[in-house]
């Protein structure tokens, strides 16, 4: 009897196993399709995944929280592929974007919709949420505080990182402290008040290793 237990034990661990790696399997076919119609974009997308998923494990996140954040942020612009206005002039236009620009939570959303696994849940509420404020000025439905679903508060901090230190970046790409700058005290258009205030903690406390992480990326050691 015993026997049997641990027999099924073992078998609907390698069951879960197994679905946890298809599904990080269906974002990472999602992210290469979306690289070939926008390697520009794909990078940010992957770029802001390492960001998330760091960022995640500062805030005290277990394993399989981490690898949800980290999916969504990885999909989390996949609307602009539906924005015929999207120019890839950088990421960090879409803080002053025109309103076909602002559509592309939903537009995501509703590519990535439907799925009952729980990672896709995931990133329906990253794509959707992304672009919400902490002090409700965000869009595209005006959430507030912990309306806000976690993991797009969480992204929502990796995305503006990245949208400030992305190599295409126009005028130029700022320094990590530069970035740091922006995202804790203001400045270029955006606002510490944009976000948790428990995110940009944790963004303050592994400022080096979000760094360390970009010079990793940018050597293609990451």
């Amino acid at each position: 009897m015993a026997a049997d237990l641990r027999a099924a034990y073992a078998s609907k661990q390698d069951a879960e196993a197994q679905l946890r790696h298809a599904e990080l399997w269906s974002v990472r076919v999602l992210v290469r399709a979306v690289r070939v119609r926008c390697r520009r974009l794909a990078e940010h997308l992957r770029r802001t995944g390492h960001y998330a998923a760091e960022l995640s494990r500062a805030l005290g996140l277990d394993g399989e929280e981490i690898e949800r954040i980290g999916a969504g942020a990885c999909l989390h612009d996949i609307g602009l592929l539906e924005t015929p206005d999207y120019t890839a002039a950088g990421m960090s236009d879409l803080y002053r974007a025109c309103q076909t620009l602002r559509e592309h939570p939903e537009r995501g959303h509703a590519i990535v919709r439907g799925s009952d696994l729980e990672l896709f849940h995931c990133v329906e509420q990253v794509a959707i949420g992304h672009h919400e404020r902490w002090d409700g000025s965000g869009f595209p439905r005006g959430l507030s505080r912990t309306e806000i679903p976690f993991a797009a508060r969480v992204v929502a901090v990796a995305d503006a990182y990245d949208a400030l230190r992305e190599p295409g970046r126009l005028p130029a790409p700022l320094s990590h402290a530069g970035a740091t700058s922006r995202l804790l005290e203001g400045g270029d258009g955006i606002e510490p008040g944009w976000f948790d205030p428990e995110v940009l903690g944790a963004f303050a406390r592994i400022g080096a290793r979000l760094d360390r992480m970009t010079d990793l990326m940018g050597d293609g050691r990451l």
